[in-house]
């Protein structure tokens, strides 16, 4: 371990230590590795430690892998970006005859989320749904605004769009993000995940209360399919992001499309199709019961920051910020 890389490492540990950071870190430029470590437990009924090859529920990273499964549609004429919701669910006269594909990718369509729905959280989270009784459980709760006029984040939208995938390609989502994503790819440690799955290599998520370490609870990933059902590694997610800089899943345009500001949010942060966009570089978070992560990418640099953590109580953005100035600071000491 050079100098450097010892001194992300002793970042890192200070946060194992001292925050109870428990997950695998990946800091990369132009694809090459430039720090790779894991910290923890994977399972800590059995002592298995995490590792750099653990998987992680990603959460809404996921939200990114469907924003491309729907450009990707997008550039094949399949489906466009300004179809209307409503076009592909014509039986549901609650949602407004406005909305477009266009605003569900970027949070704009007014819909209520799940987390809206009285007694989700905690009760009904725990329960399986189809179709129609995944959408029964929101569509007649009023809208945020009209579409266009504001921005609300929410996961609804995005399981919305998996519906219309599965719609218009006759292959499940996950069978579409695996043919046409992840096979491509070689993104061999990446899938949605489910109760009923065995996943090689899992880490299992924690939570915290009354200052002792728990068992996550149970939610069914299957209600934020498309917007966080997915699990990945650090090294998958970079093969991702350099996809990310190249014409392999779509053209250097829709790739553009992704990365436009479409709603401003806040500050000086804006959101594209699944990424919060700021003026150095692009980056998502994620949390479910037991898992945090956040993925930042600062593309003029070709810099890459992985954080996966299978505890939902550390707070992923101060560890991301300390790892990113010191990026910088022994990228700009190495030019000095």
């Amino acid at each position: 371990m050079d100098r450097q890389q010892q001194k992300y490492s002793d970042l890192m540990h200070r946060f194992a230590e001292d925050h109870h950071f428990s997950g695998t870190v990946l800091v990369a430029k132009e694809g090459e590795i430039l720090y790779q470590e894991a910290f923890g437990l994977a399972n800590r009924e059995l002592e298995v430690p995490n590792r750099i090859g653990s998987k992680y529920r990603i959460a809404s990273l996921t939200k990114a892998f469907t924003a491309m499964a729907v450009l990707q549609l997008a550039e094949q004429g399949t489906i466009q970006l300004h179809d209307r919701l409503r076009t592909y669910f014509p039986d549901y006269a609650e949602f407004d005859e406005r909305i477009t594909l266009h605003h569900l990718l970027s949070h704009t369509s007014g819909l209520r989320d799940i987390e809206d729905v009285p007694q989700f959280t905690g009760h009904l989270e725990k329960l399986s749904y189809d179709k129609p009784g995944f959408i029964a459980l929101y569509k007649d709760l009023p809208p945020f605004f009209a579409p266009g006029e504001g921005w609300k984040y929410g996961n609804c939208g995005y399981t919305m769009l998996a519906y219309i995938i599965e719609a218009v390609t006759g292959l499940s989502y996950e069978q579409y993000l695996r043919q046409h994503i992840f096979e491509p790819l070689g993104m061999n440690d990446t899938g949605c995940d489910s109760h009923t799955k065995f996943v090689k290599h899992r880490s299992y998520g924690y939570s915290s209360a009354e200052g002792d370490i728990i068992p996550a609870m149970y939610y069914d990933i299957g209600t934020v399919m498309a917007s966080g059902d997915l699990y990945s590694t650090a090294y998958d997610l970079l093969k991702w992001d350099q996809a990310l800089y190249s014409d392999k899943l779509v053209s250097s345009e829709s790739i553009q499309l992704m990365f436009t500001p479409h709603a401003h949010v806040s500050g000086n942060r804006h959101y594209g199709y699944g990424w919060n966009i700021y003026p150095t570089y692009t980056d998502h978070n994620g949390w479910l019961p037991g898992y945090w992560c956040r993925l930042r990418r600062y593309p003029e640099e070709r810099i890459q920051l992985v954080l996966l953590s299978n505890h939902d109580f550390v707070q992923e953005r101060d560890v991301m910020e300390q790892l990113s100035a010191m990026v910088f600071k022994g990228r700009n000491a190495a030019h000095a």
